[in-house]
C-alpha cells in the first residue's frame, strides 16, 4: 500500500500561503463592506500582471487600476476610501504589517510540526526621497496564484523567467541554474511547436483563418519580444555582478565559490539568448510562411483546375473581345518585363500639352473638319501600336 502521508509536510507547505491569506482578510472583514478576501486576490493579480511587462505597480497605482477595472465591487457599494482599503490590502492583509508570519502544523502520523514561513509579496523597488515604493510577487505569491489556475502554455517561459529572477536576485544560484535548465526545455518544446504548426501550413493552409492566425502570430511576437527584453536585463545585471565580484581586491572562499557560479549562469544565459532569438525569429517567419502556402495552393489550384488553351486563350480568339478586355484577363499570368532604355523611344507620340484654345496659334494638324480629326487619331493610334509592337 502506498504510503500517501509521506509527503505530507509538502501538502501544509503549498496550503499554507491561501491559509494565511484567508485568515488575514477575515481578521479585517468586520471593519469593511468591501470582499477583502477577492479583492486580496485580484490585487496579486494585479501585481502579476506588472511583473509581466516588467512595471512594477505601487500603492497608488494599485488603487487607480482598481478604481478603473473593479467596477463590480466600487459601483455596489457607491463610495468609499479605497485609498485606505489599498493600504490594508497592500500592508496589513499580504505583507502582515511588516511581521514575519509563520505558519505550523501538525503531521498526523507522526505528530512532528511544521513551521512554514510565509511571505506573498515584497519590495521592488524603493525611493526613501519620494516615499515611493513598488511592488512584486515572492515565489510563494507567484505558486499561490498558480495553484488557483493552470499555467497558461504561451506564458509558460515567462513564468519561468519571473522564477529565475526570484531565485537569482535571493542568491540562490543553484535553484536559478535549474531554472536556466527549465527554460531551454520549454524553448525546445514551443520550437518544435513552431515547427510542427509550420508543417500543418503548408500542407493545408485554408483550414486556419488567416485573421485568427494573424492576432496568434502578434500576441505571441509581443510575448517574445518582452521576454527576450527580460533576458538581456538579466544577463545584464549577471555580467556587471559577475565584474563586481572580479573586481574585489580581496576575495575569500564564498565569494570565489559566488564568482563561479555566477561564470555558470553568465554563461548559460548567454546561450538561452541564442536560442529564444532564435524561437523568436521562427515565430516571425511563420506568418510569412503561412502566406507562402496560401499562395502556392492557390497557383496548384489554378494549374490544375484551368486549362490555359481551353479556358483562356480559345476564348479570346473564337469571341474576338476588345484588345483592352483580353489584356486585362491574362496579364497577370505574364511578368512584368524589365524598364530599359531604348531610343526608339523618342519616335513616340509625346503627350499633349493642355494650353487654352486662346494660345493656340497654329497647329500643323489642325482641321476644322470632324472627319479629318478623326482620321488623324486614328492614324496617330495605329502608329503608337505599331512602334509599342516593334520595341
Amino acid at each position: 500500500m502506498n504510503d500517501y502521508f509521506s509527503d505530507f509536510d509538502t501538502r501544509i507547505r503549498n496550503l499554507a500561503p491561501l491559509q494565511y491569506l484567508a485568515t488575514r482578510t477575515q481578521d479585517f472583514q468586520r471593519s469593511y463592506t468591501y470582499p477583502l478576501y477577492p479583492m486580496a486576490l485580484g490585487m496579486l493579480i494585479l501585481i502579476y500582471e506588472g511583473m509581466l511587462i516588467n512595471e512594477h505597480h505601487s500603492a497608488q497605482s494599485l488603487a487607480n487600476e482598481m478604481r478603473k477595472r473593479w467596477t463590480g465591487i466600487l459601483v455596489a457599494n457607491k463610495q468609499g476610501d479605497i485609498d485606505t482599503v489599498v493600504q490594508v490590502l497592500l500592508f496589513s492583509i499580504l505583507q502582515n504589517d511588516g511581521i514575519p508570519y509563520v505558519y505550523s502544523d501538525i503531521i498526523p502520523t507522526t505528530g512532528a510540526t511544521v513551521e512554514v514561513p510565509v511571505k506573498l509579496i515584497e519590495t521592488a523597488d524603493f525611493d526613501i526621497s519620494q516615499s515611493y515604493a513598488t511592488f512584486r510577487l515572492t515565489s510563494q505569491g507567484l505558486e499561490l496564484l498558480y495553484a488557483s489556475k493552470e499555467k497558461p502554455g504561451e506564458l509558460q517561459l515567462t513564468i519561468e523567467q519571473l522564477y529565475l529572477r526570484q531565485q537569482y536576485e535571493g542568491g540562490h544560484f543553484n535553484q536559478a541554474l535549474q531554472h536556466i535548465q527549465n527554460i531551454y526545455q520549454i524553448i525546445r518544446l514551443l520550437s518544435q511547436d513552431i515547427d510542427q504548426t509550420s508543417r500543418a501550413l503548408m500542407a493545408d493552409a485554408f483550414s486556419v483563418q488567416f485573421e485568427d492566425f494573424e492576432q496568434v502570430i502578434h500576441r505571441k511576437t509581443e510575448i517574445n519580444q518582452r521576454e527576450k527584453k527580460e533576458f538581456m536585463l538579466l544577463h545584464t545585471k549577471v555580467r556587471q555582478d559577475r565584474k563586481s565580484v572580479e573586481d574585489q581586491e580581496i576575495r575569500n572562499q564564498k565569494d570565489d565559490d559566488a564568482l563561479l557560479m555566477l561564470r555558470r549562469i553568465e554563461s548559460n544565459l548567454q546561450g538561452l539568448v541564442k536560442e529564444h532569438v532564435r524561437l523568436l525569429n521562427k515565430t516571425q517567419d511563420l506568418n510569412s510562411r503561412f502566406l507562402e502556402s496560401r499562395r502556392q495552393r492557390i497557383a496548384l489550384a489554378l494549374r490544375r483546375q484551368i486549362h490555359y488553351r481551353n479556358d483562356i486563350l480559345t476564348p479570346c480568339i473564337e469571341e474576338n473581345p476588345p484588345i483592352e478586355m483580353a489584356y486585362h484577363g491574362i496579364y497577370f499570368l505574364f511578368r512584368q518585363r524589365p524598364s530599359h532604355f531604348s531610343p526608339l523611344w523618342c519616335f513616340h507620340n509625346q503627350l499633349p500639352k493642355i494650353i487654352r484654345s486662346d494660345e493656340i496659334e497654329t497647329a500643323d494638324d489642325y482641321s476644322p473638319d470632324e472627319e479629318a480629326a478623326e482620321r488623324l487619331a486614328e492614324q496617330r493610334r495605329y502608329e503608337a501600336s505599331f512602334y509599342r509592337h516593334a520595341l
